[in-house]
Order: structure tokens, then sequence, then C-alpha cells
């Protein structure tokens, strides 16, 4: 009897102990593990073999998207986002081609032509006088307008006064411009071979053919979105930053974004001008909805320059949909996500690769489920999801949109 007891006693201890165990892998199964990836299973065939880089076969998630080691020509970098691995590779195509360019040969051909800069004053002014004059006081207005736009600008990334005055920033725009790539690229090596041949045009002027070196797409702004793409390029082109920051400035203002919210995004160090560019740029063309106060405070929130990019995307996305789909009539932040109401729903642009389940998405639909109006509600992704994720956010009203960048007409 006695023995008995002891093995019933000993069956209930190991239940329990089993019990204790899997209460934790039953935990854990609630949400699914971040997975990593080779890379040819996650990087576009395009992408993958490159004479600029080598990319590392494990693939990692971070803020779930792909996390790239890229042993380049320059040096290791870690490139997160499948949108910026595509950027960063048409911007390797574009360092190296600057690269052939030669130093001598540039600071030659820019002393030759700032020796004869003179001479083609002084012809001007024997041959047409006025039209010479004019154009000398419009340029020195422009340059003085410029430099007052870049003192009073809080972008730390602005340039500074004497860029402005020498000519040397204007040099930089022009040549990123020609070549189609971003003057306020985040990728070093890019951005001082623009720092040195910006430097000798500004000395005498100089002409590098970067019109023949042209890399669709690598400023990283939609093309086929036709004229607002090229008014954004042309905006990078011909303001500096600090101009910039002016106008944008007054566009906020007239959106009805506080003053605060606009230093924050504005002294964000992690927003690159272009970033900030985009991201009003988008609001302009969307009309400046109703909340466009939280967008813009989403955004100055950014913390890290893959945030910054993370933030263009978005705002590339939603207008987009807001002009190929159905027109925005307010902006809701649901969430840490901000969304769209439309006429369609609610709809969440979040540029992720790859979306799996987790303990922050369930949270974030959480809290938009209490905030959202009803009716349909959509995310749409740049990437794809997991089944599981598909399914969980289906049971909780949303519906997934995989690859939204192409339905939008928006091409790599």
């Amino acid at each position: 009897m006695q023995q008995k007891r002891r093995r019933d006693r000993l069956k209930i201890a190991a239940l329990t102990a089993s019990i204790v165990t899997a209460m934790p892998a039953i935990a854990l199964a609630q949400y699914e593990p971040a997975p990593s990836f080779h890379a040819k299973e996650v990087v576009p065939r395009e992408l993958l073999s490159s004479p600029y880089y080598e990319i590392a076969d494990r693939v990692t998630l971070r803020d779930y998207q792909y996390v790239f080691s890229l042993q380049t020509r320059w040096g290791r970098f870690e490139v997160q986002g499948t949108e910026l691995l595509r950027l960063r590779a048409k911007e390797m195509a574009a360092t190296a081609q600057l690269e052939k360019v030669s130093g001598e040969e540039t600071t030659l051909e820019a002393a030759s032509r700032t020796a004869l800069r003179p001479l083609s004053t002084v012809r001007g002014l024997l041959t047409d006088p006025e039209e010479t004059i004019s154009n000398t006081v419009k340029g020195v207005r422009k340059t003085a307008e410029s430099v007052e736009a870049g003192i009073e600008a809080t972008d730390p990334n602005r340039e500074r006064p004497l860029a402005a005055i020498s000519g040397g920033a204007q040099a930089r725009r022009n040549l990123a411009y020609d070549l189609g790539v971003d003057p306020y690229t985040s990728f070093p090596p890019l951005d001082d071979q623009l720092t040195r041949l910006a430097t000798a045009s500004a000395l005498g002027q100089v002409s590098v053919q970067a019109g023949s070196m042209f890399i669709p797409g690598a400023v990283g702004l939609p093309l086929s979105v036709g004229s607002a793409s090229e008014t954004l390029r042309q905006n990078l082109r011909d303001k500096t930053a600090g101009e910039l920051e002016r106008d944008g400035r007054q566009s906020l203002t007239a959106m009805g974004v506080p003053e605060a919210t606009q230093d924050a995004f504005y002294r964000n160090p992690s927003l690159t001008p272009t970033d900030k560019e985009v991201v009003v740029e988008a609001l302009r063309n969307m009309k400046g909805p109703e909340g466009s106060a939280d967008l813009i405070a989403q955004a100055a929130g950014a913390r890290s320059p893959q945030w910054g990019y993370i933030y263009r995307q978005q705002a590339i996305l939603m207008a987009s949909y807001s002009a190929k789909v159905a027109p925005i009539r307010r902006f809701a932040e649901l969430g840490s996500w901000p969304a769209m109401e439309t006429s369609r729903g609610t709809i969440a642009m979040f540029p992720a690769d790859y979306l799996f389940w987790s303990r922050p998405i369930e949270q974030n639909i959480e809290a938009a489920n209490a905030n959202r109006p009803e009716g349909p509600a959509e995310l749409g992704l740049i990437g794809q999801t997991s089944r599981r994720a598909a399914a969980e956010l289906s049971s909780l009203g949303w519906e997934v949109i995989p690859d939204i960048g192409p339905r939008l007409g928006l091409k790599p």
C-alpha cells in the first residue's frame, strides 16, 4: 500500500514537472521566433552578384527588415532593408564611375577654367553689359539668400556658409543631379567622391560629364511617379538644405504642424535633408491632410539613418496610394504606425521585408483596432509575411497586401 502511494506521488510529481517545463514552450508558441535566411532566398537576383560587393550568406532580421553584411571595394558595410540594399548597389556603381575621373585631370581643367573666367566676364561686359551685370547681381543675390537660409536653418546636415559662398555646395548638387544620386548620401565612399569633384568644380566650374554616367534610381526616389520625382530631384539640385528647410517649414505651418514638431523634425540628425524633403513633398502632393502633424512627429522620432530611410519609403508609399488608389482623408496614429483613412477604409504602410507574428505586431494591431473607425483595414508591405502572421492579422480584421510597391506603380 505504501509502495503504491509512493508510486502515485512520483507520477504526480513527474506530471507536474512536465507541465511546468512545457509552460515556457507553450508561451513561446504564441508567437514566431525571428527567422534567418540564406542570401539567395531573399536577395533579388539582380543584386546577388556585383563587381563592387559580396553579400554574406546569412541574412537576419531587424525591425522586420533584412540585415545584409556586405564586403565591398571600400570595406565592410551593414545594410538594413532590401530597398536600401538596392540603393547602395546603385551608389557603389556611381562611386566607381566617379573614381575614374582623375584628380590631376580635374584639377588641371579647373585651374584653366578659373584663369579664363575673368576674360569671359569682360567679354560679356563688352558684348552685352546689361545682361552680364543683371546675371551677376542675380547670382550675388541668390548666394546671399542661400547663406541667410543656411544660417537660420536648424538641420545639422545643412551646408556650411563657406560652401555656399565658394560654389562648392552648388557644384556638388549639380554633379549629384547629373549622376542621378543623392547629394546628401549617407554612403561614405560616394560622399567622399562628390566632395572631391565638387571642390575641383568650384575652383573652375569643371564639367564632369556625369550625364553619361547617370545611374537610374540611385537617388532613392520612385522614378515611375514621373513629374513628382523630377520635382524632388530639381529641388535637391537647386536649393540648399537651408532653403529646403525654410520652404518646408512654410508648407508644414500651412498644414497646421506645430513649430515644436517642426523643430524636432528638422533637428534630427538621423534624417538627411533628402529624407525630410521627400516626407514634406509627399504631404504637399497629398494636399496636407488632417493629421499631417502626426506623420511629421513619427518621422521626427527616427532613431537611426536606417529609420530615416524607412520613413522616406513610407511617405512615398502613402503618397502613391493616395494618388493611384484612394485619396487620403486624414492621418491617424494607430499604435506606432501612421495610417491613412480613405474612402476604402483604413490602410497602414509598413516597409517590412518579412513580417512574422510577434508580440509588438499584436500590440500595434490591438491599439489600432481600439482607435480606428469601423470598416475594412489593410496593411501594405513592401515585402512578404509569414502564413502565421497573415492568418493572425486576418483574424483581427486586417488584410495583408504584400509587394505593394509594384501595385502602386513604383519601380525598383
